[in-house]
């Protein structure tokens, strides 16, 4: 022991942070999209063509704050949120073709696995506690 050992970092706050990437990967990945995709629509429909677009990314970064200050809550809302782009996207019919695999991938897995992992992290960082302490950003 010569004093200078890492810090130690917890597996919680190990798997808290690989949910918040996934989150933040995700919303920045459709933020890209929403800005540069669509090019089309903006040229047909004109700027009013982007606004469902951007209602979407504005949805994604109000669901990433809230599950980064309030796991629990959070990750249950981004579970909600990837089962409701599941059948809004029609993904089980879709499947097979390469735009249902894009939207499984790209819309419902992210937010699934990232409101798995706070919500199983929360319980189990905190299991046999009657409710969870004020969990530090």
């Amino acid at each position: 022991m010569d004093g200078s050992a890492e810090p130690r970092v917890s597996k919680g706050a190990r798997v808290r942070w690989t949910a918040r990437v996934i989150m933040i990967l995700w919303a920045l990945i459709w933020l890209y999209i929403a800005l540069t995709g669509g090019m089309g629509d903006l040229a047909q429909l004109g700027p009013l063509g982007k606004i469902p677009l951007l209602a979407v990314v504005v949805l994604m970064i109000v669901c990433l704050l809230i599950a980064w200050f309030a796991e629990v809550v959070g990750g249950i809302l981004l579970i909600v949120v990837a089962l409701a782009a599941y059948f809004f996207f029609k993904v089980p019919t879709q499947f097979a073709t390469s735009s249902g695999m894009f939207m499984l991938l790209a819309m419902v897995l992210p937010p699934l696995l990232a409101g798995v992992l706070l919500v199983v992290n929360v319980w189990t960082v905190h299991k046999g506690q009657a409710a969870p302490p004020k969990l530090a950003a």
